[in-house]
């Protein structure tokens, strides 16, 4: 029993704290040492943030435990109407596998982009 409402409310938060992550990089200066110096990075940084957090806030309903079912079972809500959450289901899934798909290559896009843009700025500096 505990077991699924588990799995969904863990898959549900780590796209949360993709997000608060990304966000905290994204909100501090360039000039930070924990920051994105890069544009590029930045503004992958931002899809990114927005991807994790559409996710989130669609998935929450199933996060929480509020709906279950779905795909071949019919699905039951408490707490909220079943026609509601039918709506946004489809919309759900097709951004979790979205996510899913391109969270790690817009990730590692990042981290390549800004791992470029600090050693040109530290070769810039030792010059």
């Amino acid at each position: 029993m505990m077991d699924a409402f588990w799995k969904p409310f863990l898959f549900g938060a780590s796209w949360l704290a993709l997000a608060v992550a990304l966000l905290g990089l994204l909100k501090r200066a360039p000039q930070r040492r924990w920051s994105l110096h890069s544009h590029p990075a930045r503004v992958l940084g931002s899809i990114l943030f927005v991807l994790a957090l559409a996710i989130f806030m669609t998935d929450l309903p199933f996060s929480l435990g509020f709906c279950r079912g779905g795909f071949d079972d019919p699905l039951t809500c408490r707490l909220l109407p079943v026609a509601v959450v039918e709506g946004i289901a489809p919309l759900s899934l097709l951004l979790a596998i979205a996510g899913i798909l391109t969270a790690p290559v817009l990730g590692m896009a990042i981290v390549i982009l800004e791992g470029l843009k600090r050693r040109q700025c530290r070769a810039g500096h030792g010059a």
